[in-house]
């Protein structure tokens, strides 16, 4: 019998003050053993399921088999209950979590994996840093795509993920058309096992290489994903990259900022590059949308006598700004909700839901922070990244955290 990715199971679990017996689910992580022509090749870490898919992607990306006329044979567990009729499977191996490719002649390029490879590295088992410089030809140019098409594809993606809904704790790859419909996706603990698994799929289906498609994955996008991408052919990938470049872009103008002549000009080239983070995505999804915006204008006022309560408690007073470093902290501030509360905590959102929004945009804002602020100021900074997240969950809006925003760093 095929073992289920996400098996149901009892958990103890503490809410309101005490413990209760509840049923979860939970992700399945086990090794699979692949064997080539009957020889240990490699031990991959997968969730169960799709392993021909999986072995057949994985054989594609190394440079093993490059068609199912390579593979005279498949041999697998008896337990995994899968079948293909594209290419000879015997399900005969008596041991469980097993993959032996037979190939029809000599593999075009030398096998070197030896060792585990984890859930999280597509890379580990490689021997040389030649072996990953595959014989990887540039791709001609791919399809042209609305750049407001490229954002709602994860969403598109995670409505398939039926694991993912139960568990919160699976990757996902999904292929997907010019016009953004799907082709095919396919779920592992792994993102990189996800995209073999794809890959594998294409295979089977003679549709590689990819010409005209759109792959696209939960989380980064690490150099294996980028690799599996060009090796199918796959000229367009999409991919979780805001967190890092909102952070590289507020640490770049933190460090601009503290030679005092180049103020004025890192905050506004720092705001100008931190709004670029939520170019493409829809206005709906920013939390941008026209209704009940006088109400909305309201709320963002009180948000900014919210955010000054520290410095009124401290008596402080607020300082006239220069005309010019005015208009740097009003571009800053914009910026950075555009891509804090903006950007960030939508892809945040599709990955995880509203907690991992509201948290991972909070923590990313405080680490943001980290150069540009003391360290004891920082709870503040924190603290007030979080006011701005929960209005943005509760509303689901964003122009009151940007004049809350704006209106704080003027006065302060």
């Amino acid at each position: 019998m095929a073992k289920p990715p996400a098996p149901g199971i009892r958990i103890s679990k503490w809410s309101s003050g005490e413990w209760s017996d509840v049923p979860d689910a939970v992700v399945t992580e086990e090794p699979l053993q692949l064997l080539l022509d009957g020889r240990p090749l490699s031990v991959v870490m997968r969730t169960p399921g799709e392993d021909i898919e999986l072995a057949l992607g994985l054989m594609f990306a190394e440079g093993i088999a490059r068609s199912l006329d390579d593979v005279r044979l498949m041999r697998i567990s008896a337990e995994s209950g899968e079948t293909a009729s594209e290419i000879t499977i015997d399900a005969s191996i008596v041991d469980s979590n097993q993959v032996d490719i037979h190939l029809a002649r000599a593999p075009r390029r030398k096998p070197e994996r030896s060792m585990l490879a984890s859930s999280a590295c597509g890379v580990c088992g490689a021997v040389l840093i030649e072996d990953l410089r595959r014989d990887l030809a540039e791709l001609p140019a791919g399809p042209v795509v609305d750049p407001a098409l490229l954002t709602g594809l994860v969403e598109r993606m995670r409505s398939g993920q039926g694991v993912f809904e139960r568990t919160g704790g699976l990757h996902a790859a999904g292929l997907f058309d010019p016009a953004g419909e799907l082709i095919c996706m396919r779920e592992d603990i792994g993102r990189h096992n996800a995209v073999d698994k794809v890959v594998g799929r294409m295979l089977l289906d003679g549709r590689l290489p990819v010409r005209d498609a759109i792959l696209v994955v939960s989380g980064r996008a690490g150099y294996e994903i980028v690799q599996k991408s060009i090796t199918a052919g796959i000229p367009v990938l999409r991919a979780g990259a805001v967190a890092v470049y909102v952070l590289a872009a507020e640490w770049t103008r933190a460090l601009l900022a503290q030679n005092s002549r180049f103020v004025v000009a890192a905050l506004l080239l720092g705001g100008a590059a931190l709004g670029l983070a939520a170019l493409g995505w829809p206005a709906e999804r920013l939390g941008l949308g026209t209704s009940r915006f006088a109400l909305r204008v309201v709320g963002g006022l009180a948000l900014g006598g919210v955010l000054l309560l520290p410095a009124a408690a401290r008596g402080a007073a607020a300082p006239l700004l220069p005309a010019g470093l005015a208009a740097a902290a009003i571009a800053v501030s914009i910026g950075e909700e555009l891509a804090f509360r903006g950007a960030l905590y939508a892809a945040l959102d599709e990955l995880g839901g509203a907690p991992l929004a509201i948290g991972g945009s909070t923590l990313l804002w405080t680490l943001a922070h980290a150069l540009s602020h003391p360290p004891e100021f920082l709870v503040a900074v924190a603290a007030a990244g979080l006011l701005l997240g929960l209005w943005r969950w509760a509303c689901k809006d964003l122009v009151a955290p940007l004049i809350g925003h704006v209106i704080a760093d003027l006065a302060l």
